[in-house]
């Protein structure tokens, strides 16, 4: 009985361990995913700005020609 206890307790062992493991690369694509999120708002955020540079520079570019 003694043996049986043992495997029963390394068994209960492994699978906590598989299961922290799971539970470790889940925290780790969460962190990814949310980075990648906050790179593609900050990707998004630049171009809006950069767009809004281009046409301010159109404008101004005809404001001079114009005199």
């Amino acid at each position: 009985m003694l043996m049986q206890e043992r495997v029963i307790q390394m068994q209960q062992k492994i699978a906590e361990a598989k299961a922290t493991s799971k539970l470790k690369a889940a925290k780790k694509t969460q962190l990814a995913e949310s980075a990648l999120d906050d790179a593609v708002i900050l990707l998004c955020e630049m171009a809006r700005r950069i767009k809004q540079l281009e046409l301010k520079a159109e404008v101004d570019l005809i404001a001079a020609q114009r005199g």
